[in-house]
Formats: structure tokens, C-alpha cells, sequence
């Protein structure tokens, strides 16, 4: 009896592993999907870009670029990839810190893209 609980309890926690790493990889998505989003209406607003963006990174890679938005551009794709890249090298080793920081980043993502639609690109359109 002893040997068939541990072999169900086994089968739970690879379960449960594969409901984490699912969960894990939707956060990633919406991570790497608002970030593309995100750098969409960048892309189609560049000539007005200066008076809606709010960061200041990205107000300031903007000027050192003369105004053009393909540096800032350039900076969050390599951002965006270096997360996801140790997100997931964290995961193999920590994968409950990788989950707590997805998820805030995946939070931190969602209000960006209600803030993009529902505050700037509702003013825009």
C-alpha cells in the first residue's frame, strides 16, 4: 500500500511541476506580447512620440537618437529578450522566484496595455 501512495503522490507533484511550467509560460507570453504591442504603437505614433511617452529612458534614448524612436526600439527588444532569457534560466533553478517575478512583470505588463489603450491610443484614435 505503501509503495502505490508514494507513486501517487509522485504523479501529483509532476502534476503540479507541469501546471507551474505552464503557468510560467503564459506569463512569459504576455510578457514578450504587451512588449511587442507596446513597441507597435511606438513604432506608429514616432512622430509624436515625444509628447505621449512618459519614460524617461525612453524620452531620453529618443533625444540621444535625434529623435527617432529605433534605438529606444532597439533597447526594449534586447530588454524584453535579456528577461525572458533569465526568467528562464531562473526557472530551471529557482522556479518558484522565476514564477513571483513573472507574475509581477506580467502584472506590471497588463496595466501598461490598459494604460496604452484605455489612456494614450484612446486619445490618439
Amino acid at each position: 500500500m505503501k509503495g502505490v501512495w508514494l507513486a501517487l503522490s509522485a504523479g501529483t507533484h509532476d502534476a503540479h511541476k507541469m501546471v507551474r511550467k505552464i503557468i510560467f509560460d503564459i506569463l512569459c507570453w504576455i510578457i514578450l506580447l504587451v512588449g511587442a504591442i507596446d513597441t507597435y504603437w511606438l513604432s506608429k505614433n514616432r512622430d509624436s512620440i515625444m509628447e505621449f511617452e512618459k519614460n524617461p529612458v525612453g524620452r531620453y534614448l529618443i533625444s540621444l537618437d535625434e529623435g527617432d524612436v529605433s534605438l529606444f526600439i532597439l533597447c526594449k527588444f534586447i530588454g524584453t529578450f535579456a528577461v525572458i532569457y533569465f526568467l528562464q534560466k531562473l526557472f530551471i533553478k529557482r522556479a518558484s522566484s522565476a514564477l513571483a517575478i513573472a507574475i509581477t512583470l506580467a502584472l506590471f505588463q497588463v496595466f501598461l496595455l490598459t494604460y496604452l489603450y484605455c489612456g494614450v491610443v484612446a486619445g490618439i484614435i
